[in-house]
């Protein structure tokens, strides 16, 4: 004898059934199930009901929840969040196995237009259901209660000021990004349900002058991760929850719980205080500071002053002091930082200073020309004196050369001096 498929059985009939059912036929993939032997549908058609809510269980109201697959069909969330969608039709039964269905969530079509939720989708296993008897009878009707799926509020701001970790002073126009590292839900998921929460991007915000930031319409209830390209988040002074379980460890970031916000009286939006985000600023790849490699003409360098065998004219190009470095150096340097003193306090007059040599030449063309056996200094700030790194050190000693020296002026700078005397005769 063969099984035997009703079809159309009411849903008061077939819910009254379900008591007595002796078994469970989990949906499969793919066809095969239409066997003339075997007299189990290759479709059946049926409902999901649920409740989605936020992570307070404040019901969600106006979500959209589809289906698309054999057939394709939606319903919105009622005044308790509550849905029923019907007519879903999944195809390609045997008794086999199972296969889950996807169904989608749309939270942008909620009735509140204040408040910002994750979207998500869940994922169900609707099962055939059989009568007992010899043969069996297989109902071509399913219903799956998916129970209560809470998805988070995005309504948490969060603020604090950014400060550089040695000097405490704010830190402005930094670019502070923020990324969901996942839920802090702590309800229980209906068997046989997955849930997977689907949160949008935050964008990114700038410090403002004083280092001050706020992060709008962050993840309620989820552990996030606070992160600057520019600096490595050390420590903020305001109280954080720890995420729980903590998720992969990054020394740079700031990790946290939104969990701890503080809510407001309708008890979805709320705060997070951090206060003081103390920050240092990553190391650069080079961390090598320049150095003086040679003066060009220069002929003996463990003499002090260093003789020069070419003249310095003022006469430029061809009469200028050129100075080469170790690497490639920044643009800040000019006239204001840079001087030549011979015989006086009173620093020469300058036509320009410039750099060449792929930047790592510096060029000092002076005003008038230097006398045969002059001794002369070229002083040029240490601040000024960065590689393209931004090496906040600035230009230290090599030891190879003897002439070369750091001094303080009057004005308290430290400066670079390079002693030097004129050999050759003046053109």
């Amino acid at each position: 004898m063969k099984a035997t498929t009703v079809e159309g059985i009411g849903r008061s009939y077939g819910r009254s059934v379900c008591t007595a059912l002796l078994a469970l036929l989990l949906a499969a993939c793919g066809g095969g199930g239409g066997d003339s032997s075997n007299s189990v549908p290759t479709s059946v058609t049926g409902s999901v009901n649920g409740t989605v809510t936020d992570s307070d269980s404040n019901p969600i109201v106006g979500a959209t929840v589809s289906y698309s697959g054999a057939s394709n069909v939606s319903t919105t969330t009622g005044a308790n969040g509550s849905f029923s969608l019907d007519g879903v039709v999944v195809s390609g039964l045997s008794v086999a196995g199972g296969n889950s269905i996807t169904l989608v969530i749309d939270t942008s079509t909620t009735a509140s237009t204040a408040v910002k939720y994750m979207n998500a989708t869940i994922q169900v296993s609707p099962k055939a259901q059989v009568l007992p008897g010899n043969p069996p009878t297989f109902l071509s009707k399913f219903t799956v209660e998916a129970g209560t799926i809470q998805i988070p509020a995005m309504a948490t701001t969060i603020t604090g000021v950014l400060r550089d970790s040695a000097s405490g002073s704010g830190i402005s126009g930094n670019a502070l990004g923020l990324t969901y590292e996942g839920s802090e839900l702590s309800y229980t998921i209906a068997t046989g349900v997955t849930v997977n929460l689907q949160p949008p991007g935050i964008p990114s915000v700038t410090t403002g002058s004083d280092g001050s930031f706020s992060i709008p319409q962050v993840y309620n209830d989820s552990c996030v991760r606070l992160t600057s390209a520019d600096y490595q988040l050390i420590s903020a002074s305001g109280s954080i929850a720890n995420c729980s379980p903590p998720p992969s460890a990054d020394s740079s970031a700031l990790t946290f719980s939104t969990t701890s916000a503080v809510k407001d009286t309708g008890g979805v939006n709320g705060s997070i205080a951090l206060n003081n985000v103390t920050a240092q600023a990553f190391a650069q790849g080079d961390t090598t500071p320049p150095y003086v490699t040679k003066v060009e003409g220069a002929f003996d360098s463990t003499s002090n002053p260093e003789p020069l065998e070419s003249s310095v004219t003022g006469v430029c190009p061809g009469g200028e002091i050129v100075v080469d470095f170790s690497e490639p150096m920044e643009a800040d340097l000019d006239t204001s930082n840079v001087r030549v003193l011979s015989g006086s306090s009173t620093p020469l007059t300058l036509q320009s200073v410039t750099l060449g040599n792929n930047d790592t030449q510096l060029s000092i063309c002076t005003g008038s020309a230097l006398a045969v056996g002059s001794a002369f200094f070229v002083q040029i700030q240490r601040e000024a004196l960065k590689d393209q790194s931004s090496n906040q050190n600035g230009i230290v000693d090599n030891p190879g050369i003897a002439y070369d020296s750091f001094a303080t002026t009057t004005s308290g700078a430290q400066v670079l001096n390079l002693n030097l005397k004129t050999t050759a005769p003046s053109f």
